[in-house]
């Protein structure tokens, strides 16, 4: 299936999204979405839903996106990590 991913900047791109052992995956274009802003390796992603096959991005450097930051507390005993966003 086809969607398109939306930057805050204005910018947009047609990406497809498939399905690899049953999750999600990104292919078809998502190489331009990553050229174009410039992502990194173990960057934060936060993608919303703005509409039928439409998906925004918020790219999250150095854990900051705009005015909202993650924090995260891994629980390596548990074998689990706890996300927070915080907005101000």
């Amino acid at each position: 299936m086809n969607i398109e991913v939306h930057h805050e900047d204005g910018r947009h791109w047609s990406v497809r999204l498939r399905h690899m052992n049953k999750l999600p995956v990104l292919t078809d274009g998502w190489r331009a979405v990553v050229n174009n802003l410039n992502l990194s390796k173990n960057i934060w992603l936060l993608f919303k839903s703005i509409g039928d096959k439409q998906l925004k991005v918020y790219p999250f450097i150095n854990d900051v996106c705009g005015e909202t930051y993650i924090t995260m507390n891994n629980y390596t005993k548990l074998g689990l990590t706890v996300s927070v966003l915080f907005r101000n």
